[in-house]
């Protein structure tokens, strides 16, 4: 699993739709709203583009609610050569002017239906939005910043988290079983949409998601907001395998009336700590075991359950799973000190 570089320069996650602008397979289907194709996809990139103009290096805000539209901008700022900063939109007014003074961005990118203030105004209508043929996405260094995302953290102080473009590839290398060459992506894939993505898309979990997603050219349904009994009529109409659901959504699943997610075959849950009494219900009430990760926006996924582990019953109680390979761990005591493995 390695990333093909050239001159210590990689080509901007942009080609992920680029590279595929001429293809009407879907790749985003709304529930109840628009189903995007790679062209369309494409089209909306470039249209987002070119309003933005030339943004070498700079931070551009986004700022829109689950939808075509977000990928459409995100993509749309790598293309112009900017780096896209996500904001939540359900941030408060107050702080939001907070982030947006720590992001420093010369561009804003808003959704139309947010009330918001910005420089470039999104919707879900790009029906007149066209390629610029001239267009190609551009080629970063891979120490330059690739993306920023906006956490508090435990301060409560808004804190902009910057990743690398070589740490932005690595998400999709740490979970591809083949060579990433961000210039030629895989052919994309007609078949049916291989995820329901109900999570909010500015989080980290739900960006790099969406980026392998689109790596490996598969189709993804997206809800506005997650709603138990719905998501599961669209895991079973989709014939969706794999889930993506935080612990809140899973305490939802169990008090809702919903008694079946099949076809899942495997559900996977990350960003809190989930009770272990959650997980015993949630297995025994649907019959689908649930994969735990850790990760954190400043540093992306840390650890994980093998899915070998999760199929096969394999539990270690307390912990998150194993290190993944692009991360180091340093374990210290209480006095900065570096300990031992197998240390307590």
């Amino acid at each position: 699993m390695t990333l093909t570089v050239s001159g210590g320069l990689v080509t901007s996650p942009a080609n992920l739709v680029w590279a595929r602008r001429g293809l009407d397979l879907p790749v985003i289907v709304e529930d109840d709203g628009p189903t995007w194709t790679w062209r369309m996809l494409a089209n909306a990139t470039s249209e987002v583009a070119g309003r933005l103009g030339p943004r070498t290096g700079e931070r551009v805000t986004v700022t829109a609610p689950n939808g075509g539209a977000i990928v459409a901008a995100v993509l749309g700022v790598w293309l112009a050569g900017g780096v896209p900063a996500l904001i939540s939109p359900k941030l408060p007014v107050r702080e939001r002017s907070k982030v947006l003074a720590a992001v420093g961005s010369t561009a804003d990118i808003v959704y139309s239906g947010l009330g918001l203030d910005g420089s470039v105004t999104i919707s879900d209508d790009f029906a007149d939005a066209r390629q610029d043929p001239a267009r190609t996405p551009p080629r970063v260094a891979l120490d330059e910043p690739g993306i920023v995302l906006c956490t508090s953290g435990t301060t409560g102080t808004p804190k902009t988290i910057v990743h690398s473009m070589r740490a932005v590839w690595d998400q999709v290398v740490s979970v591809s079983r083949d060579e990433v060459d961000p210039d030629a992506p895989p052919e994309p894939t007609p078949a049916p949409p291989g995820r329901v993505q109900a999570a909010p898309m500015a989080h980290i979990a739900a960006v790099f998601a969406i980026m392998f997603n689109l790596w490996r050219g598969r189709a993804m349904v997206v809800m506005k907001r997650f709603e138990p009994v719905r998501y599961a009529e669209l895991v079973r109409e989709h014939g969706v395998h794999t889930l993506s659901l935080v612990p809140s959504m899973i305490r939802m699943m169990l008090d809702s009336p919903v008694d079946s997610l099949a076809p899942a075959r495997v559900v996977s849950t990350g960003t809190a700590a989930l009770p272990a009494a959650w997980r015993a219900e949630f297995e025994a009430r649907f019959g689908i075991p649930i994969q735990t990760t850790y990760g954190q926006t400043e540093a992306g996924t840390i650890a994980y359950e093998p899915l070998s582990d999760v199929v096969g019953g394999v539990r270690r109680p307390g912990t998150a799973g194993r290190i993944v390979p692009q991360i180091e761990v340093d374990i210290r005591d209480d006095e900065g000190r570096s300990q031992p493995g197998g240390s307590r």
